[in-house]
Formats: C-alpha cells, sequence, structure tokens
C-alpha cells in the first residue's frame, strides 16, 4: 500500500482571507477572486473539501442548515445531559428537530465535510453515547443516520477513529443488540466508518465487532437490512482498501471471521434471502472477502455455498429485465464470489460436477452488454481452468471462447475485461494444442494484439496469449 497522503488541509478562514485579499489588492471582482483562490490553493496541494467557495464563507457556512441544525444539536444535548432526564420536553423536541434537518440537509453536495469541520463527528457520538435508552431508539436512529452519511468523507473517518467512535458504536451495538432497526443502523455505520480507513477496521475488530455481527446475522437472519449492515461491515474489515495505510490486517480479519463461525453465519444468510437481490450482492461480497485462504473456500463448498451460488446465477440468468440494475449487481457479485472460490483446486472440479461452466457461460450471454458482469464472468472461468487442462477442454467445449472473443470485440474500453478475456483464451489453449486453431479461426488474434497495444498494462497478458496459441510473434 502506498503510504499516508500530506495534503494541505485549508480552513474556511485562511481561504476567505484568501478572497478578501484578491479583492482589496489586486482590484478583483467577487467570482474571479474566488476562482483564483481556488486556483492557488489547488496548485499548492491543498485539500478543499467542505469550503464554501464563494464570498463571505465563513457566513456561509454558519448560516447553511446543516452548520445550524448541528449547532443546536450540540445545545440541546448539553441541556439534556445536564438536565438528567428525557423529562426535558423542549431539549428532546429539539434535538429531534436538529436530528431531522441535519439527515435532510446533509443530502446536499459537500454538506459531509462541512459538517465535519464543523465538529459534527465529535456531536455525533457524543449524540449516540446520551440517547441511549430505549425510550430514545428513535432519536438514536437518527443520530446513526446522520453518523452514516458525514462518515462517508475520510477525515471524517479519521475524526470518528480519534474521538472513539469505534467504542462508542459496539457499546451501543451491545445495548440494543435486539432492536433490529438498530442493530442495522448501527451496522452500516461500522461498515461506512471502515470502508478504505484501515484505523477503524482494527479498532473494531480489537473491539471484538466481528463477535456482535455475526450474532446479528443468526439472531435477525430474516431481517434484510440487518443482514446487509452486517455483510457490509465483515467484508469492509476484511478487505484491504485503505492505500494511505502502510499496510492491511484485512487476511488476518479474514481467518479471526472465519474462526468465529462468520462464513456459516453469512452462508446462513445467503440460503434466506433468495430472490433479494441487494441483500444477495452484499452477502456474496462478504464471502468474496473472507475467502482468503484454501480452507476457507474448502468450508465454504462442503456447506453447500456453491449449490446456492449456482442457483443465483441460474435465476439470475432468466430474470426480468425490469430490474436490470440490480440484477447486474448480483451477478457480478455471485461470479465474483466463484472466482474466489474457483482459486481451490477441489472447488475447481466441484463447479463443474455442477454444471457451473454452462451456468457462467449462460449468464455472461444475457449480460453480454455490462463490462462488471463481463469481468467477473470471465475472471470465474479463467479461474476454473487455470492449470487444468480437462477443464480448459470442458469450457471450449461450453463456449467459453466465444464469450472471450465477443468480450474483446465489443468491450475495449474496459481493460479489466481485456485483460481477463486474454487471460482466458490463454488457459483454454496452453494444455490443450487442439483448441489453438478453433480459437484463431474465430478471428482472436488482432484482438488480442489491439488490447495488448491499447493498454500497456495488458501487455503480459496479450502476449502470454499469442504464444500459448502457438504463434511465433507473439511479444507485443
Amino acid at each position: 500500500m502506498a503510504p499516508k497522503s500530506t495534503k494541505v488541509k485549508v480552513s474556511q478562514e485562511a481561504f476567505d482571507a484568501a478572497v478578501k485579499e484578491n479583492i482589496e489588492e489586486f482590484d478583483m471582482e467577487p467570482d474571479e477572486a474566488v476562482s483564483d483562490a481556488v486556483k492557488t490553493f489547488e496548485m499548492q496541494g491543498a485539500d478543499l473539501s467542505g469550503i464554501i467557495t464563494k464570498p463571505g464563507g465563513a457566513q456561509a457556512v454558519a448560516d447553511h442548515p446543516a452548520s445550524q441544525a448541528l449547532q443546536a444539536l450540540e445545545k440541546a444535548l448539553q441541556e439534556f445531559v445536564e438536565g438528567g432526564s428525557a423529562s426535558d420536553a423542549a431539549s428532546v423536541g429539539t434535538i429531534e428537530e436538529a436530528l431531522g434537518s441535519l439527515n435532510l440537509n446533509c443530502k446536499e453536495d459537500g454538506a459531509e465535510a462541512l459538517v465535519g469541520r464543523s465538529g459534527g463527528v465529535r456531536i455525533l457520538i457524543d449524540a449516540v453515547n446520551n440517547l441511549g435508552e430505549d425510550k430514545d431508539s428513535e432519536r438514536l436512529a437518527g443520530a446513526l443516520d446522520a453518523l452514516g452519511k458525514i462518515l462517508s468523507e475520510y477525515d471524517n473517518k479519521e475524526a470518528f477513529l480519534q474521538s472513539s467512535g469505534p467504542d462508542s458504536l459496539l457499546a451501543s451495538l451491545r445495548t440494543h443488540r435486539t432492536l433490529s432497526s438498530l442493530v442495522a443502523r448501527s451496522s452500516e455505520v461500522i461498515a461506512t466508518a471502515s470502508t478504505k480507513h484501515e484505523g477503524n477496521k482494527v479498532q473494531f475488530m480489537e473491539g471484538k465487532a466481528e463477535e456482535l455481527l455475526i450474532d446479528a446475522l443468526k439472531t435477525h437472519s430474516q431481517d434484510a437490512a440487518v443482514v446487509r449492515g452486517a455483510a457490509a461491515a465483515l467484508q469492509a474489515f476484511a478487505t484491504a482498501d485503505d492505500f494511505k495505510a502502510l499496510s492491511s490486517k484485512g487476511f488476518r480479519h479474514a481467518l479471526l471471521i472465519g474462526k468465529a463461525d462468520g462464513v456459516d453465519a453469512v452462508l446462513g444468510a445467503l440460503k434466506v434471502h433468495q430472490g433479494q437481490p441487494e441483500t444477495l450482492a452484499a452477502l456474496c461480497g462478504a464471502l468474496t472477502s473472507l475467502a482468503a485462504n484454501d480452507d476457507i473456500c474448502k468450508q465454504v463448498q462442503e456447506a453447500g455455498g456453491l449449490d446456492s451460488i449456482l442457483a443465483i446465477l441460474r435465476a439470475v440468468s432468466g430474470a426480468p429485465r425490469t430490474s436490470e440494475a440490480q440484477n447486474v449487481s448480483v451477478a457480478a457479485s455471485a461470479l465474483g464470489l466463484l472466482q474466489q472460490l474457483g482459486k481451490s483446486d477441489a472447488n475447481k472440479e466441484r463447479v463443474v460436477e455442477l454444471g457451473g461452466l454452462d451456468t457462467i457461460v449462460n449468464v455472461l450471454g444475457r449480460y453480454h452488454d455490462s463490462p462488471a458482469v463481463l469481468h467477473q464472468g470471465l475472471a470465474a472461468l479463467a479461474a476454473l481452468t487455470l492449470r487444468n487442462a480437462k477443464n480448459a477442454d470442458l469450457a471450449f467445449r461450453a463456449r467459453a471462447a466465444d464469450c472471450a472473443v465477443e468480450a474483446l470485440e465489443s468491450q475495449l474500453e474496459s481493460f479489466e475485461v481485456q485483460r481477463q478475456a486474454c487471460q482466458l483464451i490463454r488457459n483454454l489453449a496452453v494444455r490443450n494444442v487442439d483448441n489453438r486453431g478453433p480459437i484463431l479461426e474465430k478471428g482472436v488474434e488482432p484482438l488480442i494484439r489491439r488490447a495488448g497495444a491499447k493498454y500497456p498494462r495488458c501487455k503480459d497478458e496479450a502476449s502470454a496469449a499469442l504464444r500459448d496459441l502457438g504463434l511465433d510473434d507473439y511479444k507485443l
């Protein structure tokens, strides 16, 4: 992973001062002064997220509905805590109103960063800490919703960690583990806070978050919102996606989650929520991240996971086109999971025995215009045929080569599709000499050369494919 960046933060006051200087010292018009200040700070590598880029920005920040709601919330929380009782109807009413306004106005572009710069993370964590009684569940839900919205910003994730946010969320989750609505919201916040932030992942795992989330999957297995939130959080813990961190504990987290019965819990939920696209996509994504080694891949197969995944793919290949975006999401997620599980030699054979090759080809035919599905489907076929001549022959007979050629031809703008298609062609030909002529007859050579020419990062795969097709002039 790359080292943490050193992008300079700019305060609203500093930005306003630069605009004022442009107006007073250089006789610029207000709009010109703002534009010049933005360009100057950007050239210096400054971070302008959350900055109001117009004259009088500081006052605009104070006047922003989200800022006003945040100030009202902070004051009402203080009165609520000092009163020591929810009987203070005035402060309780203000809290509800402020949270409603904050959730509404955080939907605006840039509002998340603005709220974060105004201390919103700390204030909302205070709200979570102090609205923990059962009778306050609606207000707590509002605080969790707002917190989840602003944690999409990386700086707010960092503030969340520094404000002991993980400890607060875990305490709230333990207290309300029987209330599905709060469990769902807490899980979603945990997932958002942990996505692309290694520090939060580690802190949650040190607090045994995986045990609470696995318990939620089992206790609330019928609740789709809980299942999606818990699955997303487990996936975040096991994913190395924070490119500002020097290293990742994602692999270790995946093993710990597996040891805590997380794989079986996710598989159980997968079987319950057949026919619910959004939930299925979340569960497949979680399993893909958790299947971090051969033992876990085998565990998924032994628990009937391959049967469930192929059933999902067969269903989505014949799904009506009325919900195409959801269908694409499920297909891509399930194929990505199959590709991960197919790295296990034992699973390769089982997928073929279950008719998986034909199923994948059918899905690729159904979603031939989706780069996401083609990428994952070709990758799954490549995994199943890697170093396996028997599977390569069966895949060729199932029209896998046709899928690769059609993808090379139609999806030139997708690097991942081009790369995976080249890899699949290579696998189909390298140990199966008899396949080479028929594949070349499909006109694949110029398509492979085109892919290598367009994408420097695809040259190795393209050259290897040409070589394994038996061509002497293979080096690109």
